[in-house]
């Protein structure tokens, strides 16, 4: 059985590994929302165009940020994901961690 010091430290390492992992989560909503933004801006732009020529450069570019949004929102949804599931999979560590340290603090006062 480990000691108590231990387990505690490990709970105390689980919760700064999600507490960094939730600051990353907050990054990448963050420019989830604002690559949503520029998506947005450019398909405005795109539909407000008379003439649908991609000859024409303005038209053409506002294209490009279009796909390329698009693109970066796809990639930021997997890592947004990936992020997600590892916080839960550091959560539910962190709760066994917690129920084991319960556990043996209770065996040790039932000793005393």
């Amino acid at each position: 059985m480990a000691p108590l010091s231990t387990l505690s430290l490990r709970v105390q390492k689980l919760t700064s590994e999600i507490k960094e992992k939730e600051q990353e989560l907050a990054k990448i909503r963050k420019a989830e929302r604002k690559t949503y933004k520029i998506y947005i801006r450019a398909r405005g732009k795109l539909a407000s165009k008379k003439q649908h020529d991609l000859q024409n450069p303005k038209t053409k570019k506002w294209y490009n940020v279009c796909v390329k949004s698009t693109d970066d929102l796809q990639a930021l949804t997997a890592k947004l994901e990936q992020a997600e599931s590892e916080l839960v999979s550091l959560k539910q560590r962190r709760s066994d961690g917690v129920a084991q340290d319960r556990a043996t603090f209770e065996e040790m006062l039932l000793r005393r």
